[in-house]
């Protein structure tokens, strides 16, 4: 249902294979999204990737039969890089944060100041 409704555009697709492919990803891995930015605005947001660890560390267990795959981190706050980094040092996180000049997370409402290339760098992280 949901490929009916959601398509990408071939292009879109072949950037974000591509994209995935340049971090060593062909085999299995995890994706991890860690939105903070200005979702605190809205939200209580977690401050700590320890959450998002326990959770791999279940999912190593019950799904990857206790090998440990590589890491995808999408996120707006390329802080938590380093975070995840410092918590797992034996574990292979890999973003586009890794390629990335921003640092931290955004302000939404300061996208629309945003030029075409500020955007697209920014969603390309996700």
């Amino acid at each position: 249902f949901l490929r009916r409704m959601f398509r990408l555009k071939p292009h879109v697709r072949d950037a974000a294979c591509h994209r995935v492919s340049s971090h060593g990803l062909e085999d299995d891995y995890i994706a991890l999204s860690v939105r903070r930015g200005d979702k605190e605005t809205e939200t209580t947001i977690l401050h700590t990737v320890r959450p998002y660890i326990k959770a791999a560390e279940r999912a190593i267990e019950s799904h990857f039969g206790g090998v440990r795959p590589s890491f995808f981190v999408a996120t707006d706050d390329c802080a938590v890089m380093e975070e995840f980094r410092k918590a797992r040092p034996k574990w292979n996180f890999v973003s586009e944060c890794d390629n990335a000049s921003e640092e931290n997370g955004f302000v939404f409402k300061e996208m629309k100041l945003w030029n075409d290339e500020q955007t697209d760098a920014h969603f390309g992280k996700f």
